[in-house]
């Protein structure tokens, strides 16, 4: 049982990970978009009206989905 545990909270993590880092080149790509069309004086809109929204749901999405899982799990140890 433990070793379940534990083998999730792994599992947890890494898609935590990964999504820290993914979410880091998201916002270096952002940086360095934005900062091409500010030196390049572009009369075009700098910002990124669909980012915050992907970013949001998808952080919604990983920890609702974790949530679930030991709301399940939890579920399942305790019904017997």
């Amino acid at each position: 049982l433990a070793h379940h545990r534990r083998a999730r909270a792994r599992a947890y993590g890494a898609a935590l990970s990964v999504f820290a880092c993914v979410l880091v080149a998201y916002a270096l790509r952002t940086f360095t978009w934005r900062l091409d069309r500010i030196a390049a004086r572009s009369p075009t809109e700098w910002g990124d009206p669909l980012g915050p929204l992907v970013v949001g749901g998808s952080a919604a999405a990983l920890l609702s989905t974790i949530w679930l899982v030991e709301v399940a799990n939890y579920a399942t140890e305790h019904h017997r």
